[in-house]
This record gives structure tokens, C-alpha cells and sequence, in this order.
């Protein structure tokens, strides 16, 4: 008994074929869109099962994650000192607000973002006790109770992936989201940042103010003694010098410009000194809401996340393009071990085999099962 060999191409060599084959692959290669779907429908149900076996491991695994809730709310910008800007300009000076700046509010919506992301504000909403129900059962715990985190820097750092504060540029709307698994405790989280800014505002205005007018009324006093003390030293030059007007003494008229610049200067500081302890008297006379909700942060019945069909049905998309490339990867390196890109195929595993030896030795597998198919074995006696 013995073994032969037969080519399949009669009187060529095998070198020969395949310089053919490459040669011919070359000059007529195209796509075929039907070849493409053939490949497809031969491995078909291992797609289908890639496919439905990522849909059901991203569904057991979204089940897992708890619903979460959003609590949104809106306030409204407030701007400065409002319509008591407007004695500013009866007297023609600029007007020095509560805050120490010029035109700028201490109760300007532009520092609400900043307030809210504070530490004060923070260590405030962790400590408060938040009563709530959720299916039917009662909880009074605090957010360190809820974020099981007892150490402060910790536990601001997990507040601050719950709540989310913006502010839009064009009409100063300042958007606050507080998302937790519990719908009412979202809701009484973004309540408490609201309330708790008004109050700081309120009572920080206020104190501020009452400051202020203290300050102030003490200046005025001050002011207004100095002045009249240049008006009475104003009229006893002129008095000791009842000819100053027609005098041509250089120190005479020096010391009578001195008195009435000072005396102007005093004149306008009194001025702006009256001004300010108006408006100061104004400002502790005031007790209105600073914080202005355009939409109250209301229960949320939806749940934000997780999105679970969204979910599911991404990790099914991306199974099926995977296991395509998986699929064209292996039918790729199958064709090439059988002639069509032989020489290419020949050039990667000689390269694989000098980076990758172990990888190399299915790169030969291949190639020999490839080379098995290609020519037919008979046996004679």
C-alpha cells in the first residue's frame, strides 16, 4: 500500500497555480454583496446567538442598577439694588452698593451657582434630617445615612455627582437637578438648596446692611461736623479779612482758595455720605425673597435611568458588529491559507511568527488544513 499525490491542475505545479490564482484575484477583485450575505447566512446562528446572548447579559445587568429620579428646578436672575439706583442719579454720583463694589449686587443671580456649590452648602444639605416615603415605606435619614459615607470630604464629593447647577449665558436662568433612587428625597434635596440660599441671601443682605448703616450714619455725623467746622473757619477768614475781595496779597488769596476747596470737598462728601445712608436705610428696611423659583422642584414620577431598552438594544448593535468582524476576520484568514491571498497570507505569518511564536502555530494549522483541502489524496496498492 502506498500514498500519491495528485495536483488538481494536472501538469502545473502548485507554485504555479497559486502565482496564478494571486495573479488573476488581483486584476478582477470586486466586492460581492451576495457573497457577503452568504457568509452571513452560513454563520447565522452563531450571530444570532452573540447577538441575543449580549441582549440578555446587558438586560440582567441593567435590572441590577436601581432606578435613580431627577428633581429639576429653576430660578429667575435678581439683579442689584433695583429702583434705588435711581437717587444715584438725582445726585449725580455713583452709587456704592452694600456689597463694597461699584454697580456690582451682593444679591446678584450670577453668584447663586457659586453659593449653591459651596462647602456651607453642602455640609448643610448632608446633615439635614430629609422625612420622606417611598412604597409605602417611611425614612428620616440624612444624605451621609443615604451615601453610607460618614467622612465629609467623601461624602461632598459623592453630593456632587447627584447635583448638577447651571446657569444659562443669554437669560440667567439657573437650572438645579438633584437625581437620588428615591423620587420625594430628590424633590426635598433641591427644596433645601433653594430655601437655605434664600436665607443666606437674606440674612447675609441683611446683617451686611444694618452694618453698613451703622457704619454709615457714624460717617455722616463725621462728615457733616467736618463740614460745618470749614464753613465757620470759611466765614472767620472772610471776617478777619473784610477786603480779601479786592486784596492783592499771593497769600491772602491762597489761603482763601485752601478754605473753599476744602470747603467744596466736604460739600460733596456730605453729599455722597447722605446718599449712601439712604440707601442703606432702605436696604434693612427691606424683607423680600431674594431667591425667585420659576419652577419648583417637583416629585418626579419617571425614572432617569438607567434606560434599559436603550441599553439592551445598544449591546445587541454592537454584538452583531463585533461578531461580523469576527466572523469576516476568521473567513479572511481561512481564504487566504486556501491560495487567493496566499503570498500575502504567507508575508503575516512570517511576520506573526517572528513577533507572536505561539500565535504563529494556528497560523500553521490553518495553512496546512488549507493546503489538505487543496489536493486530493488516493491511495494504491
Amino acid at each position: 500500500m502506498g500514498r500519491q499525490l495528485r495536483f488538481r491542475s494536472g501538469a502545473e505545479s502548485p507554485s504555479e497555480s497559486d502565482s496564478r490564482n494571486v495573479a488573476a484575484h488581483t486584476s478582477d477583485y470586486h466586492f460581492d454583496f451576495f457573497s457577503f450575505l452568504r457568509i452571513l447566512f452560513r454563520h447565522r446562528r452563531w450571530l444570532a446567538a452573540a447577538v441575543l446572548g449580549a441582549g440578555v447579559l446587558a438586560a440582567g445587568i441593567t435590572l441590577l442598577i436601581p432606578n435613580k429620579y431627577t428633581a429639576t428646578a429653576r430660578l429667575l436672575p435678581s439683579g442689584g439694588s433695583g429702583k434705588l439706583s435711581a437717587l444715584a442719579g438725582i445726585t449725580g454720583l455713583p452709587m456704592l452698593d452694600i456689597a463694597g463694589g461699584l454697580g456690582a449686587s451682593e444679591n446678584s443671580s450670577k453668584l447663586f451657582p457659586a453659593i449653591l456649590q459651596s462647602d456651607l452648602m453642602k455640609n448643610i444639605a448632608l446633615n439635614h434630617v430629609y422625612s420622606f416615603t417611598d412604597d409605602g415605606h417611611k425614612f428620616h435619614i440624612t444624605l451621609l445615612e443615604y451615601f453610607n459615607e460618614y467622612n465629609l470630604d467623601r461624602a461632598r464629593a459623592e453630593l456632587d455627582a447627584i447635583t448638577s447647577v447651571s446657569s444659562e449665558f443669554k437669560t440667567g436662568i439657573i437650572t438645579l437637578s438633584v437625581i437620588t433612587r428615591y423620587p420625594e428625597l430628590s424633590a426635598a434635596v433641591a427644596q433645601l438648596y433653594i430655601d437655605e440660599l434664600d436665607l443666606f441671601n437674606r440674612t447675609r443682605r441683611k446683617t451686611r446692611a444694618t452694618e453698613y448703616e451703622k457704619f454709615v450714619s457714624q460717617r455722616l455725623v463725621e462728615t457733616q461736623s467736618e463740614l460745618a467746622e470749614s464753613e465757620i473757619k470759611l466765614s472767620q477768614f472772610q471776617g478777619i479779612n473784610r477786603d480779601w475781595a479786592f486784596s492783592s496779597d499771593p497769600e491772602l488769596q491762597m489761603e482763601l482758595l485752601k478754605l473753599k476747596r476744602d470747603l467744596v470737598i466736604k460739600g460733596k462728601t456730605f453729599a455722597f455720605i447722605t446718599q449712601q445712608h439712604e440707601l442703606a436705610r432702605s436696604e434693612t428696611q427691606k424683607n423680600l425673597p431674594v431667591v425667585q423659583a420659576l419652577d419648583e422642584p417637583a416629585v418626579p414620577l419617571i425614572k432617569t435611568s438607567p434606560r434599559r431598552t436603550m441599553t439592551v438594544l445598544f449591546a445587541m448593535f454592537a454584538a452583531g458588529i463585533f461578531g461580523v468582524g469576527i466572523i469576516f476576520i476568521r473567513e479572511s484568514l481561512v481564504g487566504g491559507a486556501r491560495g487567493v491571498d496566499r503570498e500575502s497570507f504567507r508575508n503575516l505569518r512570517s511576520d506573526l511568527s517572528v513577533a507572536y511564536p505561539r500565535l504563529s502555530k494556528r497560523f500553521e494549522s490553518a495553512g496546512d488544513q488549507a493546503d489538505n483541502q487543496r489536493y486530493d489524496v488516493k491511495e494504491f496498492s
